[in-house]
C-alpha cells in the first residue's frame, strides 16, 4: 500500500523513450556532461537550453534533476580540460563543481540554460564532487546572479528558483 516513485538516470537524450516507457516519475540524475564530450568546442547557453528544453518538455511536468558539469577523472572533454592538464584526470582533482567554479563562464552558461528550461517544467540542480559548504554558497551566488541577469532581460526562468542539492561522493563532504 505504499507508493514508490521511480526516477531514472539519464546519460544521453536518446534514452528518453526508455525513461517514458519505464513509467519514470522523474529523472533523478541527468548527466549534463554529454553536451561537452566528444567535441572540439564548448556548447553555449543557447545550445544547452535547447537540449534541456527537449528533455524537460518530454517529461511532461515530472521533475528533472540536472547535474552540473562533471568533467574529469575518466570523463574528459578535451575542449575544457586541454588547458588544465593532469589535474583534471585525477579522480579527486580539479573536477565537478571545483572545475565549474574555476571556469565561471561555463557555470554561468549552464545555470542560465537550466533556469530557462525550468520555466517549462520542474527542474532541480545537483552539484557534483562537492567538498566544502563554501562551494555550495558560491554556486548559489552564481545562480542568483544569473537569475537576476535573465530577469532584467525579461527571459522566462524557473520560478521559484530550482532547489539545489549536492552529491556526497568526496571524503571531505562525507566527513
Amino acid at each position: 500500500g505504499i507508493a514508490i516513485a521511480l526516477g531514472c538516470n539519464v546519460e544521453l537524450p536518446i534514452e528518453m523513450p526508455g525513461v517514458l516507457n519505464a513509467g519514470a516519475g522523474s529523472i533523478g540524475l541527468l548527466r549534463s556532461e554529454f553536451m561537452f564530450m566528444n567535441r572540439s568546442d564548448i556548447p553555449g547557453e543557447e545550445e544547452q537550453f535547447h537540449i534541456l528544453k527537449d528533455i524537460v518538455e518530454a517529461m511532461d511536468g515530472r521533475t528533472v534533476t540536472i547535474r552540473t558539469l562533471d568533467i574529469g577523472g575518466e570523463k574528459l572533454a578535451q575542449s575544457i580540460t586541454e588547458d588544465i592538464g593532469e589535474i583534471a584526470q585525477s579522480a579527486l582533482g580539479l573536477r565537478g563543481i571545483r572545475l565549474s567554479l574555476k571556469m565561471p563562464h561555463l557555470l554561468e552558461a549552464q545555470i542560465a540554460a537550466i533556469l530557462r528550461a525550468g520555466a517549462l517544467g520542474p527542474v532541480r540542480i545537483l552539484l557534483p564532487m562537492v567538498s566544502t559548504v563554501r562551494e555550495v554558497i558560491k554556486t548559489r551566488e552564481v545562480i542568483k546572479r544569473v537569475a537576476a541577469k535573465l530577469k532584467r532581460k525579461k527571459v522566462a526562468i524557473a520560478h521559484p528558483l530550482p532547489p539545489v542539492g549536492v552529491m556526497i561522493e568526496v571524503p571531505s563532504a562525507a566527513l
